[in-house]
């Protein structure tokens, strides 16, 4: 006969293995030689207001992007390679209406509004970088950039706009980072990122929720949720007077835990930034990335 004592124990060992179980540690995981597509959509609406008037500028533009393991380390890190292939873009602009670009037409003469834009564009096409990625999604050692961001502060200074963020500053912060530890449907965790521009300190602290299992055609995924607040810390000595009064952006990934590969991502973006206290700014931005093998 199993006494009672024996039969707590067995219960709570259960309930402790049941627990465990429904855990996940979320890992990217890297093959060498592993290639996939990546195509990137955006859509942004932005409207200027200066002087009680309203001007709004819409933009769709289509990324499509390599992806190429060229090693993987001793621990589970990779070297990874990436390229855009083709952009396409839609621009609707106040008092012009309707210009495009696609690169996969490089013989159709564009508007010459976009010689600029076109010009840094260029430079992105089939001008690989790379870096290493660890599996939790951190990037470090971006390496390759020097001609993107020399195309990216051409333009700008041409325009008289103030010289971006480099490209690899961008990159380290452009993925999804999990824990180290497993985690359970309703867990979250936090990561702030801060990025040093021309025109201040801007934070971005970030939520990130374990949402659990859905079944997209057929797969079986990992979904995680994201919310997170811009902040912008102005610099005295910036050319141009900031102030974001209001920085949100929200979305979730959809990953392939078996497999360790992101396979959609949705991201929201809205803000309002005052500009030298007489004009103002209010962006919204949607993008939807999709992995492809």
């Amino acid at each position: 006969m199993i006494r009672r004592p024996t039969i707590v124990l067995l219960a709570l060992v259960a309930g402790l293995c049941s627990h465990v179980q429904g855990q996940e540690t979320l890992k990217w995981r890297f093959r060498a030689g592993e290639k996939r597509a990546l195509t990137m959509n955006q859509v942004s609406k932005s409207t200027t207001t200066a002087g009680g008037v309203d001007s709004t500028t819409s933009t769709a533009t289509t990324t499509v992007m390599s992806w190429d393991v060229q090693k993987v380390h001793d621990d589970g890190s990779a070297r990874v390679q990436q390229k855009i292939c083709q952009v396409k873009m839609k621009m609707t602009l106040p008092g012009v209406g309707d210009v495009s670009y696609d690169s996969a037409n490089p013989d159709v003469q564009p508007n010459p509004l976009l010689v600029g834009t076109i010009a840094m564009m260029k430079a992105l096409l089939d001008t690989p970088w790379d870096f290493t990625m660890n599996q939790q999604g951190k990037i470090t050692e971006v390496g390759g950039t020097e001609k993107l961001d020399a195309a990216a502060l051409a333009v700008t200074k041409k325009a008289g706009m103030a010289a971006l963020p480099s490209f690899s500053q961008t990159s380290e912060q452009a993925s999804a980072i999990f824990p180290e530890a497993p985690v359970k449907p309703g867990q979250t965790w936090d990561i702030s990122n801060t990025l040093n521009s021309p025109i201040g300190r801007m934070t971005t602290r970030m939520k990130y929720t374990f949402v659990g299992n859905v079944v997209t055609d057929g797969r079986t995924l990992k979904k995680i949720s994201f919310k997170g607040a811009l902040s912008l810390e102005p610099l005295e000595a910036a050319p141009v007077k900031m102030e974001l009064k209001h920085g949100v952006l929200e979305g979730t990934y959809l990953f392939d835990n078996e497999k360790g590969v992101l396979v959609e991502q949705q991201t929201a973006v809205t803000m309002t930034i005052a500009i030298n206290d007489l004009t103002e700014l209010k962006s919204v931005q949607t993008l939807k990335l999709v992995v492809r093998e």
